[in-house]
């Protein structure tokens, strides 16, 4: 009976922590959409729509970003973000932490350049990427990516779970100068994905541009502080009023009033009337 007793017990045990990793399975994210504009500079802003299911309210709810993000926002509002290694993390618990059930939300973020040159050649690359890391599984993504012009080659997909071979579970078209597709597979969680393409010089032709050599400028500018110190000495300083004092009193003035004019003390008395006594 005993041994029949522990048996039950050790299943019920197992029960318990199985269903405990089913109802932690149950966040997920229903589906991620990445709409993405590239301009002809190479900057990009991004949107990304989550529809997200969480069964209980999330202390610290998270949405990663790249790194270098700015602008970034929430529901169209800025937001506090913090820097989490190669990512910027968006704190959604302030608008969804105590919520459960279907969530929706919409982050936004521009990209300075997402485009760099290829070393020994003329062609650039553009590196986007459309998933960071976000901790729950994806069930679909679907993207679609804005250039500026047609592109000329196909775009390849970078997954951190399956690198290249990511591509066989995605569908993609290209129309012109927008990249379109969508997953037909669940993603993993903490899954990240870049979009890379090599693109002519003629579809980003301000991701060139040439900036002056900077490192004789910080002499140049010594050189112009020296010459307006040097002009301002000889025409333009205004030098301090010094007074004058007289070594004798003035005219008309006696012994008793000197400290009055040398000092600027009181008159004294007594040789005041010494002087007059010596005008008669």
């Amino acid at each position: 009976m005993s041994r029949f007793l522990a048996l039950l017990t050790c299943l019920m045990l197992m029960l318990g922590l199985c269903l405990g990793v089913s109802a932690a399975d149950n966040n997920r994210a229903y589906s991620v959409n990445v709409f993405a504009t590239v301009s002809s500079d190479g900057s990009c802003d991004v949107t990304s729509t989550v529809t997200l299911h969480v069964d209980t309210p999330q202390k610290k709810l998270t949405y990663p970003v790249p790194a270098d993000a700015s602008n970034i926002t929430l529901n169209g509002s800025p937001v506090l973000t913090e820097k989490n290694d190669q990512v910027r993390l968006v704190n959604l618990s302030k608008v969804l932490g105590d919520m459960t059930g279907d969530l929706s939300f919409t982050v936004g973020y521009s990209l300075h350049s997402v485009v760099a040159p290829i070393a020994d050649s003329s062609r650039l690359q553009l590196e986007l990427p459309m998933l960071s890391g976000f901790i729950y599984p994806i069930d679909e993504l679907q993207f679609s990516v804005n250039l500026p012009g047609a592109i000329d080659q196909d775009p390849q997909f970078i997954s951190g779970y399956h690198q290249a071979n990511i591509e066989k579970d995605l569908t993609y078209s290209v129309s012109g100068g927008n990249i379109a597709g969508r997953s037909w597979t669940a993603l993993k969680d903490h899954e990240t994905l870049i979009l890379r393409l090599s693109a002519t010089e003629e579809l980003f032709p301000q991701s060139r541009v040439e900036l002056p050599e900077a490192e004789g400028i910080p002499v140049l500018i010594w050189i112009c502080a020296g010459l307006a110190l040097v002009y301002w000495l000889l025409f333009l300083r205004n030098f301090l009023p010094l007074r004058d004092f007289p070594a004798v009193a003035p005219e008309g003035f006696g012994a008793g009033q000197m400290g009055t004019i040398l000092t600027k003390a009181g008159a004294n008395l007594s040789l005041m009337a010494f002087s007059w006594a010596q005008l008669g």
